[in-house]
């Protein structure tokens, strides 16, 4: 008879994923506080795209934080690629620039970076940043409308 152990991980793969692989959104409960986010001017800069995988992020850190997945205090979650795009039905590009934004905008770190290590695919850790309460828009540059009304009132 082999020892117990040996059916749990069963379900393992060699790079140390799941076999049943990420579990379905719909399947997910987490609590998540938006109304905070939605007033700052850094949920209003970024693009749609962004905004849902900022919710998808947000549901994902309070599962995180619910099983107690955290690094350094921290709840962790991962998004891959892959999953981000079957579950937003978006381009690989699109995902990868509206994860930049959140990063840019101080919504999500990057905890440890995926890629590629001994062979084997390694999923980016992230976390949920507060730097977006003091970010603010770049500014403006109004030259060229200013140009426009100067040539304007000069007729």
């Amino acid at each position: 008879m082999p020892p117990k152990n040996i059916a749990k991980h069963s379900t393992m793969r060699a790079d140390g994923r799941s076999i049943k692989g990420v579990p379905k959104l719909e399947n997910w409960f987490a609590q998540v506080y938006i109304a905070d986010h939605i007033l700052s001017p850094a949920w209003r800069s970024l693009t749609k795209t962004a905004t849902d995988i900022l919710i998808v992020c947000l549901a994902k850190q309070g599962r995180a934080a619910k099983y107690k997945e955290k690094f350094g205090g921290r709840p962790v979650f991962q998004f891959t690629v892959t999953e981000g795009t079957k579950l937003l039905s978006i381009s690989r590009t699109t995902f990868t620039r509206a994860i930049h934004e959140l990063i840019d905008t101080g919504f999500v770190e990057l905890v440890c970076p995926g890629g590629i290590l001994n062979g084997r695919g390694r999923a980016a850790d992230y976390t949920l940043g507060k730097a977006w309460r003091i970010w603010q828009p770049p500014p403006r540059n109004m030259s060229n409308i200013t140009k426009a009304r100067a040539a304007r009132q000069k007729k």
